[in-house]
């Protein structure tokens, strides 16, 4: 689903004022901007006469694609080690859980 690009950038925006913004949400907001403005120019080709907007044009996408990879790697990263707190074994859930029934106990 395309977003306008008033849009994403106002997204953008909005994440960088917030100070508790979570790195992924800015990176999300940032790609979704690049990708707005790489579809733009790429739908607008045909407007570029000189061999330097081409290469802008390139480097734009070169650009779009590692910040694709960064926030692909980051997903991953994120999934995996929620992933490895789930995957406790029942011994060490058991061990969890008596030490906060010790905690609840000592503070009442």
């Amino acid at each position: 689903m395309p977003s306008s690009i008033p849009y994403s950038l106002f997204v953008y925006k909005w994440e960088l004022k917030i100070n508790r913004t979570r790195v992924g949400h800015l990176q999300k907001a940032k790609l979704n901007l690049t990708k707005d403005l790489v579809s733009k120019s790429l739908r607008n080709i045909g407007q570029f006469s000189n061999v330097e907007g081409i290469q802008c044009l390139r480097r734009s996408i070169e650009y779009k694609l590692k910040l694709e990879n960064v926030v692909h790697q980051r997903q991953t990263y994120v999934f995996t080690s929620n992933c490895r707190k789930i995957t406790s074994s029942p011994e060490e859930v058991m061990d969890e859980l008596k030490e906060s029934v010790k905690k609840i106990k000592l503070s009442d």
